[in-house]
């Protein structure tokens, strides 16, 4: 739920205000109006713990100290909501110039009521409630970053967020497939069999890879988990992968990132936050200065994100050759590419266009994208924060720049 105050100095008419506000507006969340100082303190105390984030709406001049106490108290994200009427820029600007620099605040100007208003407030209320889950979330790192991931080594704590991380032995994962009963993995191969009709692995593969998931989803609520990250090859000597189990978690509400990469693993649950929908973890494995693109793949990927299931299908795991992982092609059309690096100080934003996928490369990883960028190949490569990148179905490059905004995360656009 959103705050929206209104602020306005003693002298202005709180109907006049209030008829502008159409229905639509007081939807968004709890409507309070303002004139003093007394006032924002009050009603930022009452409401401070049920928003997620403020919406002030500077509904006359002289209001900049009303705005300043609600900000300092607040310490949520802030949208100051500058319009044409009763001096309302010149007190935004003030307030701004000395809370911007200091404070997750974002400043726009738009009348009351306008679709450019109604716009940055719903893409304001998708990040303030993305951030609130980000800092209530508990990562589960199952196993230390793989050896080869040097950006994730000594990444111990998410210190811009409030986001909880538990440490937890893929020891501990393994033993529990051992008291996975049959009966438990029957609603996992029968969605199998009724989704993905090409099969290329063993019945008794696809029985082992149902256990990882539900001997994973049991971790997940006993440790009170939103998010995992597992480092998974270290299940290959026991002759089975987690790729299709972190496929069906990614599905169902349970961001699992590959490899114990905590930083892509986080790249993934602020994608998915402020998006509303699955994203794909891959490697960036080739690139084509001449055509402009990249090319991505890795071996899970959510099934809600394979554009006809009908034409995809279960076969092992690239590097192992064994275990079930799954493979098929994806959307055309707009993407994001985003990353946090710098131990989550930065995030490299990149927008391009999914061209072809599925392209069957034995050399790669199961799943393939080949993405043509925005920006040049050449550049991009520079710029880039680590290996694992995120992709995200359409352009979602504005409401990860407020993000960045909002969050004090410098962001690169590439």
């Amino acid at each position: 739920m959103i705050g929206l105050f209104v602020v306005m100095s003693e002298l202005e008419e709180r109907n006049a205000v209030e008829r502008k506000l159409n229905a639509r507006i007081k939807e968004f969340g709890i409507v309070s109006y303002i004139r003093n100082i007394m006032e924002a303190e009050e009603v930022t105390s009452r409401h401070n713990d049920t928003v997620s984030g403020i919406i002030i709406l500077v509904a006359s001049g002289g209001t900049e100290a009303i705005i300043n106490q609600i900000v300092f108290q607040s310490g949520k994200p802030v949208l100051l909501w500058a319009n044409p009427e009763q001096n309302s820029l010149p007190s935004a600007l003030e307030a701004y110039a000395v809370l911007g620099a200091r404070f997750p605040i974002k400043l726009i100007y738009a009348e009351i009521g306008s679709n450019d208003a109604n716009t940055e407030i719903r893409r304001f209320i998708r990040i303030s409630d993305a951030i609130r889950t980000l800092d209530n979330s508990v990562i589960g790192c199952i196993g230390a970053p793989s050896p080869w991931l040097l950006t994730s080594h000594g990444l111990q704590s998410v210190d811009t967020f409030k986001t909880e991380i538990k440490r937890i032995k893929t020891d501990e994962l393994i033993a529990r497939l051992d008291i996975v009963e049959e009966a438990s993995t029957k609603p996992v191969l029968e969605y199998i069999s009724q989704s993905i009709p090409n099969i290329d692995v063993s019945a008794d593969d696809i029985q082992r890879a149902a256990a990882v998931y539900v001997a994973l989803k049991r971790l997940v609520v006993e440790y009170g988990l939103t998010a995992v990250t597992i480092r998974c090859f270290d299940f290959i000597p026991h002759g089975f992968t987690a790729c299709l189990a972190m496929a069906l978690s990614n599905d169902n509400g349970i961001t699992a990132g590959c490899e114990g990469d905590l930083e892509a693993t986080f790249s993934m649950m602020v994608a998915t936050g402020v998006s509303k929908q699955p994203c794909w973890m891959a490697n960036v494995v080739r690139a084509n200065p001449r055509e402009n693109t990249i090319t991505l793949a890795h071996c899970t990927i959510p099934t809600s994100m394979i554009s006809d299931l009908s034409l995809s299908r279960l076969v092992t795991h690239m590097e192992s050759d064994m275990g079930v992982a799954l493979q098929g092609p994806l959307d055309s059309g707009d993407v994001t590419l985003v990353r946090l690096g710098n131990h989550l100080k930065t995030m490299r934003i990149s927008s391009g266009q999914l061209v072809d996928s599925d392209m069957k490369d034995s050399s790669l990883c199961r799943n393939q994208a080949l993405v043509r960028l925005e920006s040049p190949v050449e550049e991009w490569l520079q710029s880039a924060p680590g290996n694992h990148h995120v992709l995200v179905y359409g352009n979602i490059v504005p409401v990860l720049k407020d993000f960045c905004t909002l969050t004090r995360i410098n962001p690169v656009f590439s």
